[in-house]
């Protein structure tokens, strides 16, 4: 009995330490930021990045923007925009992100991405909502 105890708590501390060395995690969650004094009306909003994999769905002021796909690889994220009013189209379709979370807070860094509209939004830095 006492080495079935002892297992499980070993089994337990493995878990744990398997868990936090993971890290962050980056879905599925929903992100917020509110954005201001941007160069362009149309960024100025209360904005929401839901990720939860394989999509992810952008909203601005609670009406949606752009729905797409997401591949999420160690702590790089590719966006692929699929439909919505502010996707972006053609070769500016798909943007490739290195991202990185501390605490409540995320922080995107471009890796590769030709939409001027989600390059801007990626540079803000997002709050954990959910």
């Amino acid at each position: 009995m006492r080495r079935l105890a002892l297992a499980a708590a070993c089994a337990g501390i493995t878990l744990a330490a398997t868990a936090s060395a993971a890290g962050p995690s980056l879905s599925p969650h929903v992100w917020g930021v509110k954005v201001s004094g941007a160069p362009g009306p149309l960024f100025n909003a209360a904005w929401l990045l839901s990720i939860k994999d394989p999509a992810f769905t952008v909203t601005r002021n609670q009406a949606v923007g752009v729905r797409g796909t997401v591949k999420i690889a160690g702590n790089q994220i590719t966006l692929r925009d699929i439909s919505g009013p502010l996707a972006c189209k053609g070769v500016q379709t798909t943007g490739r992100y290195a991202w990185k979370i501390q605490g409540a807070k995320l922080r995107f860094t471009r890796l590769a991405d030709k939409c001027i509209g989600r390059r801007t939004l990626m540079t803000a830095i997002y709050t954990r909502v959910r």
